[in-house]
């Protein structure tokens, strides 16, 4: 009540609890903003009330376990579920689309994935990118490493100091990536504070050229062989140019998702649910100090596999605490 009556909220609308709320209210659409450990619970809540889309912060959930639950929820309801992945309508990302779908770098031979902080909170913002810019190429295998030094703790949510990691990507034929027995390798570089502009972002290199981008697109160290006066171009807008009205745009997009008027909705769960899988199998590779093959790892989403902790992260502080 404090806080209700600090912000002016009417006590008709105030509620002890979301299921006492969702119950209530029985809402077409909720967004939940709640700590990772709960964000099951309200979907839950949200699919047995009749709640017919959810929006979700990122990520899944903070443990593996959280995630195959909501993955469950998500093919056995009513209840879509999206995800606020607002970066992927960043100007900037729109244009650097667009520029690699042209060839200003040729065919990608290989990627780094940066983050300034928290593989689990960020790394997801970074793969997502990945995937908004080349669409959803699978991951084969991964390997992890990590510090615990100058270790967080975000939204009830511990995390390591520093992360490396091995992304092996599939380069199929006609895809935009080319590699040695159709793959390519990605680093995932996580706390790694290594001086750059923005500790975010994905350097992609190609086979005419290479880009340094940050979060929202933005462009620092760049060459190409083919379309370097387009990258020129787009190298002169500041961050705030490339970010601008990513938030506004994403909610008009889910907005027509709602409506129906946009069937391909890029922000479904799946697409989040890949990100979780792969981002607790570099952990699960920490925790047994091996290379992790994702078919297998997916594979256990549907048949329990004991070889795959339900918590990798929460293992590995038991282990070393």
């Amino acid at each position: 009540d404090n806080i209700a009556d600090k912000y002016g909220v009417d006590k008709s609308a105030r509620f002890v609890s979301s299921e006492e709320a969702i119950k209530t209210l029985k809402p077409d659409v909720v967004i939940n903003g709640a700590w990772p450990g709960d964000r099951w619970v309200i979907y839950d809540q949200c699919a047995e009330n009749g709640v017919r889309h959810l929006v979700s912060e990122k990520p899944f959930a903070k443990e593996r376990a959280g995630v195959l639950h909501m993955k469950h929820t998500a093919e056995t309801s009513d209840c879509s579920r999206s995800f606020t992945h607002q970066r992927r309508f960043s100007p900037g990302n729109i244009r650097i689309r667009e520029l690699l779908a042209a060839g200003a770098v040729g065919k990608v031979t290989r990627l780094d994935l940066l983050a300034f902080r928290h593989l689990l909170d960020c790394g997801v913002h970074t793969l997502d990118l990945v995937s908004s810019y080349f669409g959803e190429i699978k991951v084969k295998r991964v390997l992890g490493a990590l510090d615990m030094k100058g270790m967080v703790n975000w939204f009830r949510v511990p995390a390591e100091g520093s992360f490396n990691g091995t992304l092996i990507y599939d380069a199929p034929e006609g895809s935009l990536f080319s590699g040695y027995n159709n793959e390519i390798t990605a680093s995932m570089l996580v706390g790694a504070n290594m001086g750059r502009p923005d500790e975010s972002g994905v350097n992609i290199y190609g086979t005419r050229g290479f880009m340094e981008l940050g979060w929202e697109g933005n462009l620092f160290r760049y060459f190409s062989a083919d379309m370097q006066s387009e990258l020129d171009e787009h190298a002169k807008l500041t961050p705030g140019d490339c970010e601008s009205g990513n938030i506004h745009r994403m909610w008009d997009y889910l907005a027509d998702v709602f409506d129906g008027r946009e069937k391909d909705n890029i922000l479904d769960w799946r697409h989040g649910y890949y990100a979780a899988e792969i981002l607790f199998a570099l952990y699960e590779s920490v925790r047994r100090g091996e290379w992790i093959d994702m078919d297998e790892y997916e594979a256990s989403a549907a048949t329990p596999d004991e070889r795959f902790s339900p918590d990798p992260f929460g293992d590995i502080l038991k282990a070393r605490s």
